[in-house]
């Protein structure tokens, strides 16, 4: 029998947000581009949904690379305001 319940939306898969940002390293990726490739265009949640995911993301990005001999080799993701993020590499 299915659960009655409405279904909460899932969150995207794990690699699916670096990946969307390391294919345009160096360029300037919309809000609306993230949410409609890592998501969906039918996404209906709140894009504060994108902004903590960012968030964990930097911070997987820093504790990968703390334990490493070149630390300074940390990519960086840059937040555009008004308009979305960068991945500097």
């Amino acid at each position: 029998m299915r659960d009655p319940r409405p279904r909460r939306p899932r969150a995207p898969p794990a690699r699916s947000q670096p990946a969307a940002l390391s294919t345009r390293a160096g360029e300037a990726v919309s809000r609306e581009t993230l949410m409609a490739e890592v998501w969906d265009e039918n996404w209906f949640g709140s894009t504060k949904t994108l902004d903590v995911t960012m968030a964990s993301l930097r911070h997987r990005l820093t504790t990968a690379v703390a334990g490493t001999a070149r630390p300074a080799q940390i990519p960086e993701i840059t937040t555009l305001r008004g308009h979305g993020y960068r991945l500097d590499r």
